[in-house]
C-alpha cells in the first residue's frame, strides 16, 4: 500500500455484500487486495476494480492473469493519508475517517514508549482489521521488527 502510494481501506470480509459493495464504492475502491485462497466468491464479480491476490505465505501478489506486475493507482492527494476506516454506523449509515501517516507514527511512538518491546517478542493481533487500533498493532509491528 505504501510502495503503491495508496491508502488502505480495511474491510470487514464478513459484512453483507450489499453493505461491503456501498463502503467500497464510497470509498471509491479501485483496487482490491484479498487472499489467494480461499478466493471470495462475491469479490470478483465487482465491475471496475482490480483484483490482486496475496499469497499469504510468500508474499507474492498476482492479478487475474497472473502476472505480478506493480499496481500503482493514481493517488488523491490527502495530505499524508494512511489509511480510511468506517465508523461502526451507529447513527444509521456508516461514516468515513481518514487516518494520517503523522498521527499513526504518533500513536506507534506513544506506544512504544509506554510498554517498549523486548528481544524478539511475538505479537499478537487482537483487534479486527476493520477498527482503528488494529493499524497501530500492525505497523507498530512491522516497524519495531517484531513478528
Amino acid at each position: 500500500v505504501l510502495h503503491a502510494a495508496a491508502i488502505c481501506v480495511p474491510i470487514d470480509p464478513g459484512l453483507p455484500t450489499d453493505d461491503r459493495e456501498a463502503l467500497l464504492d464510497d470509498a471509491g475502491v479501485r483496487v482490491l487486495l484479498l487472499p489467494a485462497s480461499p478466493a471470495p466468491v462475491d469479490h470478483d464479480s465487482q465491475a471496475g476494480r482490480l483484483i490482486l491476490r496475496l499469497e499469504l505465505a510468500t508474499g507474492q501478489v498476482s492479478n487475474a492473469s497472473g502476472s505480478c506486475g506493480p499496481v500503482v493507482p493514481a493517488r488523491v492527494d490527502l495530505s499524508g493519508a494512511l489509511y480510511l476506516m468506517y465508523t461502526s454506523g451507529s447513527t444509521g449509515r456508516p461514516k468515513a475517517v481518514v487516518g494520517t501517516e503523522q498521527g499513526t507514527l504518533n500513536r506507534i511512538q506513544w506506544a512504544e514508549l509506554a510498554h517498549p518491546w523486548c528481544g524478539e517478542e511475538v505479537v499478537l493481533r487482537r483487534t479486527p482489521l476493520s477498527f482503528v487500533d488494529s493499524v497501530a498493532e500492525v505497523w507498530g509491528t512491522l516497524l519495531g521488527g517484531q513478528r
